[in-house]
């Protein structure tokens, strides 16, 4: 089966195909198919296929462990990582049958969720609100208010437009390098305390320098936001190094002031001496760049496309309930568009 094969099927099965996903119910379970092919283009046979469920409810760790046994044959069950709360079925292997081997596996899945209570959520995954009138991509596909989903997108749109003509470079690199040194700020601490390093806390240090350039209103273009976090990042190796060893020299040996120190560091240090120093926090700098990669590529073009596949996921279950939920969230929506004003 090929890509093209696939999201065509997955049209003629009423599902809604946007951004090379196709989203849709299954057995009255929002779902989301995310198919891998062996390339990018149309024709590229399919090596596999994701299947995403939202649930509301947490699935017996006995009862998961002999499902996903018993679906061994077809493909693989997990957990989102941490979040027991979106499931993912990846069937295996191509071939004509694929979609016939993901259905089976489905219903056997689906079956089981409802054999153990497991339902889907019932507030909307925007606003926490109940009377959900659509479904919608957010995070997972999953039930939402279609005014939630429209506002959000078009005040993203905006927002997006805004940076666009008054976006600050400058201030966006020293929001990056602040916050940047916020975010080393755990690692000095564990190396201090525990004289460890761990590649989860240097993922902190990208994620945070993106916020920071975000926050001060950088402007979000891909071939800036990318590398000055990355730049940030790497900065923080010797800034991380040059603290560690300043306090430690202080506590043995008494304090000095910091400029004299940096000035010692340097005279005293050879180039391999600190190559050596910084190898394996560079190494886990690089970690912690992997890590956090989806979210600090994320620049406009980024932000209104995951915008605009949430739109086109949009899938009105009841059109006589949208004007009640206007009104349920309609002043929350308006004081943020005040805010945002």
């Amino acid at each position: 089966m090929t890509l093209q094969d696939f999201l065509s099927t997955a049209q003629n099965q009423s599902m809604i195909v946007a951004g090379g996903l196709a989203f849709g119910e299954f057995q009255s379970y929002p779902v989301t198919l995310k198919p891998a092919a062996k390339g990018n283009a149309p024709e590229s046979e399919l090596k596999s296929v994701t299947a995403f469920f939202k649930i509301d409810g947490k699935i017996p760790n006995a009862s998961f462990k002999e499902l996903r046994k018993s679906l061994k044959s077809l493909g693989y069950l997990s957990y989102q990582g941490a979040d027991i709360t979106t499931v993912l079925f990846t069937c295996s292997g191509g071939g004509v049958d694929l979609w016939n081997r993901l259905g089976t596996a489905l219903t056997q899945l689906t079956n089981a969720f409802r054999m153990n209570g497991i339902g889907v959520p019932q507030t909307c995954a925007i606003c926490r609100q109940p009377n959900c009138d659509s479904l919608a991509y957010v995070a997972g596909y999953a039930p939402v208010h279609a005014y939630c989903v429209e506002n959000q997108s078009y005040q993203t749109f905006a927002a997006t437009e805004n940076n666009r003509l008054n976006g600050n470079y400058a201030l966006g690199i020293i929001g990056a390098v602040i916050g940047a040194l916020i975010g080393s700020i755990p690692t000095v601490l564990l190396m201090l305390l525990a004289n460890r390093i761990s590649a989860w806390l240097y993922a902190l240090i990208p994620l945070a320098a993106y916020y920071g350039y975000k926050l001060l209103k950088g402007k979000m273009t891909k071939g800036v936001v990318i590398p000055v976090v990355i730049i940030a990042s790497l900065l923080m190796v010797i800034v991380v190094e040059l603290t560690v060893v300043f306090i430690t020299v202080g506590r043995e040996y008494g304090w000095m002031g910091f400029g004299e120190f940096v000035r010692l560091y340097f005279n005293v240090m050879s180039f391999g001496d600190i190559l050596s120093d910084i190898a394996f926090p560079l190494i886990f700098t690089g970690i912690g760049i992997f890590i956090s990669w989806d979210q600090i590529r994320r620049s406009n073009v980024e932000i209104d496309a995951n915008a605009e596949l949430t739109l086109k996921s949009l899938f009105r279950k009841n059109m006589q309930s949208i004007h009640n939920t206007q009104n349920l969230v309609n002043s929350q929506y308006q004081q943020d568009q005040q805010n945002f004003r």
